[in-house]
């Protein structure tokens, strides 16, 4: 499934990117540099790209902001039973690797997640 591109935030820093949907997939993304190969790609390929699923088991709604004045973006999800906020951003390990950082946060209820890696 496509989803249109401005259902999507661009997150990143001074040398790699992502593209996160509001539905808690990161879709594209190339690393450890711009220009380097795709590490999820299936904002190209449906099949066969790859992607980072993060988001609720069971129907939701969603809305996607970034912090003023930043690259992180977060996304929060509403679902019957509750809240929750998943905030995506790049950062740097100590040993100079960019990881892209996924953070959950209940913000009230209980919602379980689905969270599937599928480079």
């Amino acid at each position: 499934m496509y989803y249109p591109i401005s259902d999507y935030a661009l997150i990143g820093d001074a040398s790699a990117t992502a593209l996160v949907s509001k539905h808690g997939s990161i879709d594209y993304c190339c690393m450890p540099a711009i220009d380097s190969p795709t590490v999820f790609a299936t904002l190209l390929d449906g099949k066969k790209g790859g992607s980072f699923l993060l988001n609720p088991r069971q129907p939701y709604s969603s809305n996607q902001f970034y912090i003023e004045n930043t690259a992180v973006v977060k996304t929060v999800f509403e679902t019957i039973d509750g809240a929750a906020m998943v905030t995506d951003c790049f950062v740097m390990d100590k040993s100079g690797l960019h990881v892209i950082h996924r953070c959950v946060h209940c913000e009230y209820g209980r919602i379980p997640f689905i969270v599937q890696v599928s480079p």
